[in-house]
């Protein structure tokens, strides 16, 4: 959206993110505010800039917020702190129940990420094979310029990038869901948290065969589901870390590559049989949403491309 009115400014971003004010600095500026903002899941991203001088103020947030500047400055005052510029290179993070004061310039142009918390705290249990009781509260500024917060910022403009395009495959919940997983986990291991080192620590070590028995199950019964690592922790009953390193030793590959074993599988069965399906609309049935990949995937496979299978048929290959 574009815009020169504040209050049709506020009409827009306000629901989709939390109840504000704001004000025009300098009355000889006009705003000149360009925003699109995308949903996936539990995050939110505005992209945008305000074309003036600008105090935001939000009082009391409700999720884990990261301000992402590309251009221009951002300024936050925070309690009785000294005010913090935030320059590109940098961006700066708030935490649920905060107030929220910043003043941003006319030049500001900034990536506005929203994160409900329940679903990062959720995310931040199944890394630790633990929950999460106390509140949980980030680092209040991440350098994204390198490292590991610009690992984090590469996928959440992917999936901004890719939200704003009606046919971009973030829209097929096999590959949002696991996107989404992706960017929450990467918020957490790139800020400083009360449990970061434990993250780095080996996950419990689980003899019993029954979690994973669960997980094969599961997906032996429902391949086309849009399983996560994080959905497969849950049907098994343990942490995320645990059940890739019992799924390692009881069946000597992830959870996330037997997934993909068994749609491979699934789409050779379909492929060699008598549907009138393309190759195209096969593999995206089984969740194989770039036709590259799954092309090479199946010869690497079964030693010829898919069209070939379509075209003459064979017999269907044994699931693992």
């Amino acid at each position: 959206m574009r815009t020169s009115e504040l209050d049709e400014l506020r009409s827009f971003l306000d629901p989709q993110f939390y109840r504000s004010t704001a004000r025009i600095v300098d009355r000889s500026q006009s705003l000149d505010a360009h925003f699109d903002v995308v949903r996936a899941g539990p995050v939110t991203i505005g992209v945008g800039r305000f074309g003036a001088d600008l105090d935001v103020s939000m009082r009391g947030i409700d999720a884990f917020h990261v301000n992402v500047p590309s251009s221009g400055w951002l300024r936050r005052h925070q309690d009785r702190a000294d005010p913090v510029v935030v320059p590109p290179g940098d961006a700066v993070l708030y935490q649920p129940g905060e107030r929220v004061h910043d003043r941003w310039s006319g030049d500001c142009s900034a990536l506005s990420i929203k994160i409900e918390a329940a679903a990062l705290r959720a995310q931040l249990a199944g890394m630790l094979d633990a929950p999460v009781t106390s509140p949980l509260r980030l680092g209040s500024r991440l350098e994204v310029a390198q490292g590991p917060g610009l690992t984090w910022l590469r996928l959440v403009r992917l999936l901004a990038g890719d939200a704003r395009d009606p046919r971009g495959l973030v829209h097929h919940p096999l590959v949002r869901d696991r996107l989404v997983e992706m960017m929450l986990a990467g918020l957490v291991m790139s800020t400083s948290h009360r449990h970061r080192e434990d993250l780095d620590r080996p996950p419990r070590r689980v003899t019993a065969t029954g979690p994973v028995r669960r997980v094969v199950d599961a997906i032996r019964s429902h391949p086309e589901s849009p399983y996560t690592l994080g959905t497969l922790a849950d049907i098994a009953g343990v942490g995320r870390r645990t059940l890739q390193a019992a799924f390692q030793r009881q069946v000597g590959t992830s959870p996330m590559r037997y997934l993909r074993d068994v749609r491979l599988a699934r789409a050779h069965a379909d492929l060699c049989g008598e549907s009138p399906a393309t190759v195209a609309s096969v593999a995206y049935t089984w969740g194989f949403t770039h036709l590259g990949r799954f092309a090479a995937l199946y010869r690497a496979r079964y030693g010829t491309v898919p069209s070939q299978h379509r075209r003459e048929g064979a017999a269907p290959a044994t699931e693992r």
